[in-house]
């Protein structure tokens, strides 16, 4: 018989510790949990750092003076200034592939659509002048769907097919368009 985990004599919870504790891939300690006696629970996960510098997010790059704070600037990029967000990505179509790449199905945007659009007209009193006049106004409210998602993947072949279309029409590389949209 095995010796269980806390020296007792062995039982189907030290066997699974042991098993359990011998994968390549299992950071231990694996711990018997206290309140049941027949169940093997593993330490929380290590805390994930945040980029190169996870306990540092910016630096001082210049001293204070007596009028001005220091001057700080990312900790990754103390001695120069960024000009892009990282190797290789220096164009917005490096970013759609790079996000469609390292995010794929996740969802990317989401919208709602109108479903109804309600007014109302409400009387507003105010006072001008020491005068009070009485308005009607118009308020709109939207009853919205619930949200609709596309992921990384479909946004990278929704601007590929954009650009492509763009490029059928005639636009040129150099070539500066705008694009509108109406406003709230």
């Amino acid at each position: 018989m095995q010796a269980n985990v806390d020296g007792r004599a062995g039982s189907r919870v030290s066997s699974r510790y042991n098993q359990v504790s011998a994968l390549p891939c299992v950071v231990g300690p694996y711990k018997k949990n206290r309140h049941r006696s027949n169940v093997v629970t593993k330490p929380h996960p290590p805390r994930m750092p945040r980029g190169p510098f996870p306990d540092i997010g910016s630096v001082e790059v210049t001293p204070p003076t007596a009028n001005e704070s220091a001057i700080r600037r990312c900790a990754s990029s103390d001695d120069r200034l960024l000009t892009s967000p990282r190797e290789g990505i220096d164009t917005v179509t490096d970013v759609l592939h790079y996000t469609a790449r390292e995010h794929g199905s996740r969802r990317a945007f989401g919208w709602r659509d109108i479903l109804q659009t309600h007014v109302e007209e409400k009387e507003v009193k105010k006072t001008i002048g020491g005068k009070t006049i009485t308005e009607t106004r118009k308020w709109t409210y939207y009853e919205l769907s619930g949200y609709k998602w596309i992921n990384y993947i479909q946004m990278k072949e929704y601007a590929v097919d954009l650009a492509k279309g763009l490029v059928e029409l005639g636009l040129k590389p150099a070539q500066i368009f705008n694009i509108y949209a109406a406003t709230g």
